[in-house]
């Protein structure tokens, strides 16, 4: 059956992975100063080349997976890098530049906001930050303050602060959207003359992002890259492909519909979503609905809209959950049949009379809830959190706890605390029309990818990867 598949070599990867980061995770008294700090080599021509992953049989280098990772994670990144670029080109314009004691100052500065009793590198340490990186840092914020001065800004004074970040930045002229960036590139930045001043490439996010990438976030990548590759080869098998045209239309659409003052790409950051993403899931869309149709009258649209009245009617869940992941403490990789083992022992309690909340606070992974019972507020069926989990939420009464579940994060009991029942009428179909078209199109679409698209990883990356990446700190339960 078409699904994803993923065979892990039986490797000593957590052996080599801490010995490849032992300095970095478990310092002598020799790695005390934080000048000690280095990063992780960034990868060589030849590491880039090795294979990394096998995609259905497809060799997968290790330079396809850190480039999906510096695209999952790149927005944050890209913002910042842009930010330090406009400082940069701003101190050489004004001829500003900061001395070793006014950086000194900014460190100083540093530990003094976050009153930090540690020692420094224990700090950068935990943030996974090399003394070089951190220098860096300081020195744009030295950049930053003398500026402020100059313009004669309290930099104590947030609001005037930020005002000034705001009219610098409105110097310059920043390219974001994808459609007018060069392949590879994720920002370009010119100045009040058209001059370039700086462009922000995959291989300056990469600069930016491996020092803290750990195993966790390149088996994202890997998910995420075998699942494109597949779709790619099943549409190229079948002789189809995107039309420019139309994904081109999609995204006037969606500039029409959402953004007036600020440009699309900004528009999708600002609702947590990444323009370079949201261009490829267009052009996947647009070939696949070549195969399936996007032909739908209002009979059955109306019928697909009165068959998911939690959904189209707004119902809600209020919800508690205990979560198991037992993930390894130095990989993070969860090691899902030892949390099924668990989770159903700790339903056993729960049968015995146990209270769910003390079983929350007592077992549950989850940090941001565990105190709170597990507690996990209000949410809707189409909430940010996982499919299988809402759908199944959504099938408990009031006081149920439901059998476990699993999900990417691990196993869960989920408790359904109080449920709003659906009001179709405060959305009539007519309101909402062209949002159950949307709806629909896209679960046709996910079916289609479910029945034909068939994903089997192996050779998985740990061998290449484990010396460019850090080792995962689990909080101990």
């Amino acid at each position: 059956m078409p699904g994803l598949s993923i065979a892990r070599p039986g490797s000593v990867a957590t052996a080599l992975l801490l010995a490849a980061t032992a300095a970095f995770a478990q310092p002598d008294a020799a790695r005390d100063d934080a000048r000690a700090i280095t990063d992780p080599p960034f990868p060589s021509a030849d590491a880039m080349r090795a294979v990394a992953a096998r995609i259905n049989g497809e060799p997968i280098r290790l330079r396809a997976i850190l480039d999906e990772a510096a695209l999952l994670y790149a927005v944050p990144a890209t913002d910042m890098l842009v930010q330090e670029a406009i400082l940069r080109a701003e101190a050489r314009r004004r001829g500003v530049t900061p001395s070793d004691a006014a950086v000194d100052d900014e460190i100083a500065r540093f530990v003094a906001t976050r009153n930090e009793t540690r020692p420094l590198a224990d700090v950068l340490r935990q943030r996974r930050m090399s003394w070089s990186r951190f220098h860096t840092r300081m020195r744009h914020n030295a950049i930053r303050s003398a500026l402020l001065a100059k313009d004669r800004v309290d930099a104590r004074d947030e609001t005037a602060a930020s005002a000034w970040q705001r009219r610098l930045t409105s110097l310059y002229d920043v390219t974001t959207d994808p459609l007018a960036l060069p392949e590879g590139t994720f920002a370009i930045v010119r100045d009040t003359k058209g001059a370039e001043v700086a462009q922000i490439t995959t291989d300056d996010l990469l600069a930016e992002r491996l020092p803290t990438l750990t195993l966790r976030h390149l088996d994202r990548a890997l998910a995420e890259r075998a699942r494109i590759v597949a779709i790619d080869a099943t549409l190229r098998a079948r002789g189809i492909a995107p039309s420019a045209s139309r994904v081109a239309a999609r995204v006037g659409a969606f500039r029409e519909q959402h953004t007036d003052a600020f440009p699309w790409e900004q528009a999708l950051r600002a609702i947590g979503r990444n323009a370079h993403l949201e261009i490829r899931r267009f052009r996947h869309d647009d070939a696949i609905d070549q195969v399936i149709g996007t032909d739908a009258d209002d009979a059955t649209l109306r019928a697909y809209y009165t068959a998911r009245p939690d959904h189209f009617g707004r119902a809600t869940v209020t919800a508690s959950h205990i979560l198991i992941r037992n993930a390894d403490p130095v990989t993070g990789r969860i090691d899902y049949e030892a949390a099924r083992r668990r989770i159903v022992a700790v339903a056993r309690e729960l049968a015995g009379g146990a209270s769910f909340e003390s079983l929350a606070r007592r077992y549950s992974e989850d940090a941001a809830s565990r105190e709170r019972g597990g507690d996990i507020g209000m949410f809707t069926l189409v909430s940010a959190y996982d499919r299988d989990f809402c759908r199944l939420a959504f099938t408990l009464r009031e006081g149920e706890v439901s059998p476990p579940v699993k999900t990417r994060q691990g196993w869960h009991l989920i408790k359904c605390r109080q449920r709003t029942e659906p009001r179709l009428d405060d959305y009539p179909f007519e309101r909402v029309r062209d949002i159950v078209r949307d709806d629909r199109q896209d679960e046709l679409r996910r079916r289609w990818i479910e029945r034909n698209v068939e994903v089997d990883v192996s050779d998985v990356l740990d061998r290449v990867a484990l010396r460019y990446v850090r080792p995962v700190r689990v909080q101990p339960r």
